[in-house]
């Protein structure tokens, strides 16, 4: 899907069961990753500012954040 021939400006959304770091953090609330971080690397996320808006826009009352994105197996 975002490789060659794919959708270059697509968002992926990844979903389950994490616990906030950030202070004011509840259940319910979205995390836009300006970043993601892993054993590898950090790599950086694009259009994490478009995404904010339209999730804003589509969910109103729900709160947003954006951060570093870390996943852990």
């Amino acid at each position: 899907l975002l490789g060659p021939g794919g959708v270059p400006d697509a968002a992926v959304i990844a979903s389950g069961f994490c616990a906030g770091l950030a202070p004011g953090m509840h259940p319910g609330d979205l995390v836009v990753a300006e970043e993601t971080r892993d054993a590898d690397g950090t790599t950086p996320c694009t259009g994490t500012g478009v995404l904010v808006a339209a999730l804003t826009r589509a969910l109103p009352g729900r709160r947003v954040h954006t951060g570093p994105l870390t996943g852990s197996d």
